[in-house]
């Protein structure tokens, strides 16, 4: 059934070199609670972190199903592993296919996907909260600060890959009278995170 091409098959064939070089380290990391870094550089190393970058963005393109199976044969070397990839591969897909930020934001970040393994996720879970898609506002604030910027102040307490990220899409609770929710792309290494 799989695969049904050459395309395929290379996909095929990363999975399963990326199942037989995690799994030895798979036990471990569960029992000492760590988090597997070298099973992230080796996905970086073989270029699976762009899996998802359309080809038109420099990526190889694969969709849903084809990522979907290749997350299976690296369940079979380590179950979080595979998750937490996953969750990467779902905002990557999802903004492939949606479209929702500037082009120049999407290419910069495809960019940076494609050519340095670059990891991205979701961090919206807070304190008081809980998760925002439960329904309420977060207490992490996007506020105007008069020269054309934005400030953002708050406090998450966890995402998947959070070691390993290079972007988070934060929401946050806009601050200028209109009582939106905004979703800001901000750098992991910036100043305050």
């Amino acid at each position: 059934m799989w695969p049904k091409n050459e395309k395929q098959n290379q996909l095929l064939e990363k999975s399963q070199k990326i199942a037989k070089y995690i799994s030895p380290t798979s036990l471990k990391h569960d029992r000492d609670g760590s988090f597997p870094h070298e099973h992230f550089r080796y996905m970086r190393e073989i270029g699976y972190l762009a899996a998802a970058v359309p080809e038109s963005y420099g990526g190889p393109g694969y969709g849903l199903t084809d990522i979907l199976l290749a997350q299976f044969e690296i369940g079979t070397g380590d179950g979080s592993t595979a998750l937490a990839v996953g969750m990467h591969h779902m905002v990557v897909g999802t903004e492939a296919i949606a479209r929702k930020w500037p082009d120049s934001i999407r290419r910069r970040v495809f960019n940076e996907v494609v050519s340095n393994g670059a990891l991205i996720n979701n961090i919206a879970s807070e304190p008081e909260l809980g998760s925002p898609q439960g329904g309420g506002r977060p207490s992490t604030t996007l506020t105007p600060n008069g020269e054309g910027e934005w400030d953002l102040e708050g406090r998450k307490t966890w995402s998947t890959l959070a070691p390993e990220l290079t972007y988070a899409i934060t929401f946050a609770a806009v601050e200028d009278g209109t009582g939106d929710t905004a979703r800001v792309l901000q750098s992991m290494d910036a100043k305050g995170v």
